[in-house]
C-alpha cells in the first residue's frame, strides 16, 4: 500500500516539475500545478477523499511546496482541518468516516470514497491506538469511537479489498515517471527532487515587453525592471 502510494505522489511531483522531457520553466510548472489543483479541489467536493488526500501531500512535498506556489493554500488548509495530519495520526479523517457511516448507514452505497491508506494504517495497527490515544489529546468521547471505529475500517478493507490486486490500480500508483536527467527504477531520492526544484525556479521567468521598440521578450530575473539586448 505504502509503495503504491509514494509511487503516486512521486509522479504527480515529477509530472508538475517537467514539460516533455526537460525541467519545466517555472510558469510552466505552475501551469501544470493548477490544473493538478483543479482536479483536488474537485475530487474533495466530490467525496473522492483518496485523490484529494494523495494530491495533498503532493502539494506539501518539499520540492513543491518551495516553489512557492500562491494558489492551494486555502485547499491545503482546508484538507489539513478536515484529514488532520500526521502530528495526529490523521483521527479526523478516520472519525469523520465513522460518524458519517453511523448517522446514515449508506457510506458504503453512497460516492464517499475515504483515503485508503489511513484506513490501511488504522487496520493494521489499531490495537496501538488503545495505549496512545492519551498522548494524542483524544477527548474522551472520542476514545469511546474506539471500537466503532474498527468496525467501520473492517467494513471499508472489506468492500475496498479488490485494491490490493495490481491489476486494478491505475499506472500512476504502478509506473515511475521518469524526472528530467535522472533514472531510477523506484524511488527518486528527496535530494535529486529538491535539485530538480531549484532548476525549476532557475527557469523563473516573466513577460515584459520594450517600449522602443514594441516587442515583446524575456526577463530571466523578475525584479530586474530594464533590460538591454
Amino acid at each position: 500500500m505504502y509503495t503504491w502510494v509514494d509511487t503516486f505522489i512521486q509522479n504527480v511531483v515529477v509530472l508538475i516539475m517537467k514539460k516533455n522531457d526537460s525541467i519545466a520553466r517555472y510558469h510552466e510548472a505552475k501551469k501544470t500545478y493548477g490544473l493538478y489543483l483543479s482536479v483536488a479541489k474537485k475530487a474533495f467536493k466530490e467525496g473522492d477523499h483518496n485523490t484529494a488526500w494523495l494530491m495533498l501531500c503532493s502539494f506539501m512535498h518539499k520540492s513543491i511546496d518551495s516553489l512557492q506556489f500562491g494558489r492551494g493554500k486555502k485547499f491545503i488548509k482546508e484538507c489539513l482541518r478536515s484529514y488532520g495530519s500526521t502530528s495526529n495520526c490523521f483521527t479526523n479523517h478516520i472519525l469523520d468516516v465513522t460518524d458519517i457511516h453511523l448517522a446514515k448507514n449508506t457510506s458504503l452505497q453512497k460516492k464517499y470514497i475515504p483515503v485508503a491508506a489511513i484506513l490501511n494504517m488504522y487496520s493494521k495497527k489499531m490495537h496501538s491506538y488503545h495505549n496512545t490515544y492519551n498522548d494524542f489529546g483524544i477527548k474522551t468521547h472520542q476514545k469511546n469511537k474506539l471500537k466503532m471505529i474498527e468496525n467501520v475500517v473492517e467494513q471499508y478493507t472489506s468492500l475496498y479489498q479488490d485494491i490490493h490486486n495490481p491489476d486494478s490500480l491505475i499506472p500512476m500508483y504502478l509506473e515511475v515517471v521518469q524526472a528530467p536527467g535522472l533514472c531510477h527504477r523506484k524511488n527518486i531520492p528527496l535530494g535529486d527532487l529538491i535539485d530538480l526544484s531549484k532548476k525549476v525556479m532557475q527557469n523563473k521567468q516573466r513577460r515584459k515587453s520594450d517600449s522602443t521598440n514594441e516587442k515583446t521578450y524575456w526577463v530571466n530575473n523578475p525584479l530586474l525592471r530594464r533590460c538591454s539586448i
